[in-house]
Order: C-alpha cells, then structure tokens, then sequence
C-alpha cells in the first residue's frame, strides 16, 4: 500500500531526485487552506518534516495510523514515511520545515547519527508540548527561519542552517525528554555567559541550556570555520565570531557527548 501511495518534493509538486541542501518552511495555512485543510497520504523520497502546530489541531496518517493531535504539538515525519494530515479547518496553523537528508546528516559530527537519531524519533510522530518556554522558543525560531527564507538577505542560507539546527535540537530533547520521562520539558536552569565558562563546567544543564541560547552566530561561526580555509575572513563573518569559533566547536563536542545529541 506504501509504494502506491503518490510521491512527492512538497505536497502536490513531482518528485525531484536531485534535490540536495535544500531547507524551505511555510505556514500550515498555506497550504493546507486551499487543499480544504486535507493534506492527503503521500511520501517524500528524501525530505525530512517538521511541523509545530500553534493552533487547533487535527488527525495525521502515520503509515496505517490515526493519531489525533491538538496544539500545542510538534510532529516529526522520516523521510518515505507514508502520512497525511486532516486539520482543524479555519482554525489551525503553524510551521512546516522540510529539509533534505543531507542537510540533516550535516547536523552530526558523525556520519548518519544526526539523521538516525531523527528517524529513530519520528516512530512516535507526535510530540505534545506543555511547556510554555518551549512553545515560545520554538515559534521564535520557525519565525526567524521564515523571515530568512522569505527575504533571501545576505547570509540567509548560513543563517537558515543554523536556525533549522536549533530547531531540530530542540524538537528532538523534547522527544527524547518524553521517552525518558513521559513528559516533554525543556528544563531552565541559568546559563553560563559565554563558551569558556560552559566548558569550564561542563554539566549537561550548563552546555544544553547554553548552546541554544548561545547565539546564532556561533552555529555560523562552526559552519564557516568547516568551510573555509585556515587564515581566510569572509566579508559577513566578523572577527569575534572567527576567534569565538575553536570554543564553540569544543562545546559542540562537549555537550554532545554529555546529551546524547547531534549537536
């Protein structure tokens, strides 16, 4: 039944195999408004879903499951999953981010263990958020990614990247909190003042709570630290943020190793 279901890039658009590095989001309404809010069973080949539901609610398809949802929510859908969506009409909204496979294995400093861990997530697709904190930051950040992607600005594709990494961070220490604990939380606790600090201290509160709040530019600053060569300064890239980058990357590898994430 999976292999005859249609397959899709985005919903209604062909498949494109040779789509690669690619991140786009919208609004829920967007799309499913003039789809009269049902989005039908389909897969993707390789595109990656997140969707936070801010508002209403509705029932997904999730292979031969009915799973009711109501916001606030997040749901994780893998790449050829099958699934389908009936939303709440008028009434329910939110964000999509779609991201390639690729762009999720970048996530990891290991090989496939960012994309095997989202996957291994998505078996159970929807995440109920009762934290308002949560709630918040999440809308904060679909907000920036769609505020990027709509203005193209200069930067947008480094900003983009880091943006989804918070994203896809956070949803995923919400899944993994509810697995542990069977609640979802993002627990505060205050956070060290810059990198030297959190590593000097390593704790998984200080480096978890840290590093999501540590700024974009430093998730910019690893990026073009992995993509430029030794003594070069890009134009966008200012001087604090180069020599701010070997402690951010230590402090990628530290909390990684403390959270089990895919920082």
């Amino acid at each position: 039944m999976n292999l005859a279901l249609p397959l899709f890039h985005l919903y209604g658009d062909p498949p494109d195999d040779q789509a690669f590095d690619f991140i786009h989001i919208e609004t829920i309404s967007s799309r499913s408004s003039i789809n009269d809010w049902t989005i039908r069973a389909h897969r993707h080949r390789n595109l990656f879903q997140i969707l936070l539901i801010e508002r209403g609610g509705g029932e997904m398809t999730h292979e031969a499951a009915s799973l009711p949802f109501d916001a606030p929510a997040a749901i994780l859908v893998a790449p050829t999953t099958a699934h389908g969506f009936r939303f709440r009409a008028n009434e329910t909204d939110g964000f999509v981010v779609s991201f390639t496979e690729d762009v999720a294995d970048a996530l990891g400093e290991r090989s496939g263990a960012a994309l095997a861990r989202l996957k291994a997530l998505a078996v159970a697709p929807v995440v109920p958020l009762t934290d308002e904190r949560a709630v918040a930051k999440l809308s904060a950040l679909c907000s920036d990614l769609n505020e990027e992607h709509f203005l193209a600005r200069e930067g947008f594709r480094l900003a983009m990247r880091g943006l989804l990494a918070l994203i896809a961070i956070t949803v995923a220490r919400l899944a993994a909190s509810r697995a542990r604990t069977g609640s979802v939380t993002l627990a505060w606790v205050a956070p060290a003042s810059s990198p030297a600090m959190a590593l000097a201290t390593p704790t998984p509160q200080s480096l978890c709570v840290w590093m999501p709040m540590g700024a974009l530019s430093l998730l910019r600053a690893r990026a073009v630290m992995r993509a430029i060569s030794p003594g070069r300064q890009p134009p966008f890239v200012s001087q604090s943020t180069m020599q701010l980058a070997p402690a951010v990357s230590a402090a990628c590898h530290v909390a990684s190793a403390y959270s089990g994430s895919f920082l």
